[in-house]
Parts: C-alpha cells; sequence; structure tokens
C-alpha cells in the first residue's frame, strides 16, 4: 500500500484542519485490528509518543497507518490518531485550534470528545498531558464536520 501524505505548503490552517478531518474520516479504519482497549488507553498510548515537530517548514499530515509506524509524532498527527479512534467508536470528536500566545496567532491543534453530558480536552501532544486538561488559551477555534 502506497503511503497517503500531505506535504504541500499550506497557506492557512483551516487547510491543515480539513485535510485532518477528511483522513481521519478516510482512514479511520486504518486502526482496526491495531487498537485494543478503551479508549483512555489508546489516548495514553498516543501521549507516550515522542513529540517531533515537522521539519523544514513543511506541514506533514499523514494517514493513521502510518503515523502509527513513525517513531514520533507533532500535535497534527497525534490529533488525527485521537480522531480516528474515536469515529470507528462512535465517540464524538471534534479538532480545536488554539493560541497561548498574545498576538493570538494559533500554534496548536487537539482534539475534545463529549463524554455524553460535555466535551473534554484530549489532548495527546506530550506524555505529561492528562486527559481533560489544557492550556490557557487566548484563541480558540472548534471545528465539528
Amino acid at each position: 500500500m502506497k503511503p497517503i501524505i500531505n506535504e504541500y505548503p499550506l497557506t492557512h490552517y483551516r487547510q491543515q484542519v480539513k485535510i485532518m478531518a477528511e483522513f481521519t474520516d478516510k482512514y479511520c479504519h486504518d486502526l482496526d485490528g491495531i487498537l485494543t482497549g478503551n479508549f483512555t488507553g489508546f489516548y495514553n498510548a498516543v501521549c507516550r509518543m515522542p513529540y517531533i515537530e515537522d521539519q523544514n517548514d513543511t506541514e506533514v499530515i499523514a494517514r493513521p497507518r502510518y503515523i502509527m509506524k513513525m517513531t514520533g509524532a507533532d500535535c497534527k498527527k497525534k490529533s488525527i490518531l485521537i480522531a480516528s479512534f474515536c469515529k470507528i467508536n462512535q465517540i464524538p470528536v471534534r479538532f480545536v485550534v488554539m493560541s497561548s500566545r498574545k498576538d493570538l496567532a494559533p500554534h496548536h491543534i487537539y482534539t475534545e470528545i463529549f463524554n455524553g453530558s460535555r466535551w473534554i480536552a484530549a489532548d495527546a501532544t506530550y506524555n505529561g498531558n492528562k486527559l481533560g486538561s489544557r492550556e490557557s488559551e487566548t484563541y480558540r477555534e472548534v471545528f465539528q464536520w
């Protein structure tokens, strides 16, 4: 199977989110047969993946099967994994683009899951992150699809 990876320059973060949602919907079943356990177990496994930034100012967005084979992932790729798990398991999920900067420039993306009564942050970017906790946000934009 040939990898499906987007590596062309994206001029706006909304383009990235659109492609992330498309990859999640189209390729979520890449995780069939890989997944074991519950959401919390999968979330913790994704958190433990080393954080590795994309190189050379190129945004790499990949399908779940290839992210799982990488030595690490950034917030976009980890968000695709979490969203794909949720789609397979019919857990409502959405992407959140945010900033913690004073200039409000977006610089991070993570997922939120719906537990039946409220949306909960599921930011698996770093190993120390805990389900339900999130950074202080000066800017926040939610993407549901």
